[in-house]
């Protein structure tokens, strides 16, 4: 994504991103394109968890 994260804000237009996934449940790997999500209509809700991974 580049620069472009570091200047949104709330209420800002996200710019299209394709990220890999992995699904537990079904125990496979997909993709989400947020560009795919707009285009069927689906709200999606994006949020940053910084420590989820980190030791703290």
């Amino acid at each position: 994504m580049g620069d472009e994260c570091c200047s949104l804000q709330m209420g800002a237009r996200v710019p299209d991103f394709t990220i890999k996934t992995f699904n537990p449940a079904k125990m496979n790997f997909g993709e989400f394109s947020l560009k795919e999500q707009i285009r069927k209509k689906k709200w999606s809700v994006l949020f940053f968890y910084p420590a989820d991974f980190t030791f703290v």
